[in-house]
């Protein structure tokens, strides 16, 4: 349920320095702990296979806020964010069941329908047990480009060119 809310687009600075980052605005109108916003569309998961989800989050206020690899049933796993003034990436990881379908998304935490300002950016659900760095997509799953030197997003250690980074696209067969 997303009653009450906003999300406005290119909103703020995002990590990479561009405009590209979204409010999300909750005015307390909707029900405690619902689902605030998606940032994935469901999909069957594969029996078996891990799947990571990660979003930057930030705050003109800190809060908390809860991101969620939902399966549609009890038992989905859950992260509490302390949503702070400086940008963080957080990061959830779930195992598919393979009847189920996966959605990755952003909530009130449990029991809380308090007014909710965040901005968010680079949220990506991918296959693998850890998130790589944000790759920014519109309708095709894509793969890290190995030629070129990144920095890891956790650590912001050099990678060098070539070195595996655990990517496979999340749309399955």
């Amino acid at each position: 349920n997303n009653a009450g809310v906003t999300l406005s687009a290119n909103a703020a600075v995002a990590p990479d320095g561009t405009v590209t980052a979204d409010r999300l605005s909750y005015d307390g109108t909707g029900p405690a702990g619902g689902v605030r916003a998606l940032a994935s569309a469901g999909f069957t998961s594969v029996a078996g296979k891990a799947y990571t989800g990660s979003i930057w989050l930030r705050a003109d206020v800190a809060t908390s806020v809860v991101i969620a690899i939902n399966r549609a049933s009890s038992g989905s796993p859950v992260t509490t964010c302390a949503v702070t003034a400086v940008w963080q990436r957080f990061v959830i990881a779930d195992t598919g069941d393979g009847t189920r379908g996966l959605v990755f998304d952003i909530e009130s935490p449990n029991g809380v329908n308090t007014v909710l300002d965040v901005y968010a950016w680079g949220a990506q659900l991918e296959t693998g047990s850890t998130a790589t760095r944000y790759i920014a997509t519109t309708t095709a799953a894509v793969r890290a480009d190995p030629s070129y030197w990144t920095a890891d997003q956790t650590t912001g250690a050099l990678v060098a060119p070539g070195t595996p980074d655990g990517f496979e696209p999340v749309t399955e067969p």
